[in-house]
């Protein structure tokens, strides 16, 4: 979205604010999601250990679930009704653009 939608949005000074905490709340979400990948890497060594982990893996999904949401609703207040108001060609090529990138990420 940040190299696909944000450049095709009208700018002004609340929507920057919203963009700069996008992009933190998205790093953040890497972090807690590169944690939960940890967790379940050592559990697919050693499932065992599940009883032990249990609270690290709840607290660490609670995060997980909180960032998220907040996110969530950042963009659906601050972000999706923009993209919804541009001309429809423009969300067209948006989408095709995001498909693209996908389709190129998978294959890689």
């Amino acid at each position: 979205e940040s190299v696909t939608v944000i450049p095709a949005l009208p700018r002004d000074e609340v929507l920057d604010e919203h963009l700069k905490m996008i992009v933190n709340e998205h790093v953040l979400l890497e972090v807690v999601i590169g944690e939960i990948d940890r967790l379940w890497s050592r559990l697919a060594v050693d499932a065992q250990a599940l009883d032990g982990m249990r609270s690290e893996l709840a607290a660490a999904t609670r995060r997980l679930v909180a960032v998220f949401e907040l996110h969530h609703s950042r963009e659906e207040t601050h972000i999706f009704p923009l993209v919804v108001a541009l001309p429809a060609e423009t969300q067209a090529l948006l989408i095709a653009e995001i498909v693209r990138r996908h389709s190129a990420a998978r294959s890689s």
